[in-house]
């Protein structure tokens, strides 16, 4: 359900919190899941985050699922795999004449179109995450 490498993330994250924070609340008569809600989610938002974007970036990116389990439904493709589909059909059209009247260097750039349109959505995506990241360096850097 969740990648190794997330978990080691967190689980690195989780032991630098230092164990005096759930020790004083457990004597004031927090329960497991009290320390849990309270303090331990309020302090892992920056590693949160930081998973959240990785995973978005991934399922963004991830074209390969709809390539191998939905090769004939075209209405249900996801738009990496529809630039895919366009950049291999220009690449085809290139290269059987290459001496048609065709524009030359057209494949590279639309190639470098679909590039822009696939990263816009995570670059609207990566400010409001942008103050996690800047909370978790800043969490991480001060030890004491």
């Amino acid at each position: 359900m969740i990648s190794v490498f997330f978990m080691i993330i967190m689980r690195n994250f989780f032991t630098g919190i230092p164990d005096s924070l759930k020790e004083s609340a457990e004597i004031d008569g927090a329960g497991p899941l009290y320390c849990l809600i309270k303090i331990y989610l309020p302090l892992s938002t920056p590693v949160l985050a930081t998973i959240g974007l990785f995973y978005a970036v991934g399922r963004w990116n991830g074209f390969m699922d709809a390539l191998f389990f939905l090769p004939a439904a075209r209405d249900y493709h996801p738009i990496q795999l529809l630039l895919y589909n366009i950049l291999q059909g220009l690449t085809q059209v290139d290269t059987l004449d290459p001496g048609d009247a065709a524009v030359p260097g057209m494949g590279q750039v639309t190639e470098n179109a679909a590039i822009v349109i696939a990263m816009v959505p995570i670059l609207c995506v990566y400010p409001f995450a942008q103050k996690y990241f800047v909370q978790g360096a800043t969490l991480g850097a001060v030890k004491g």
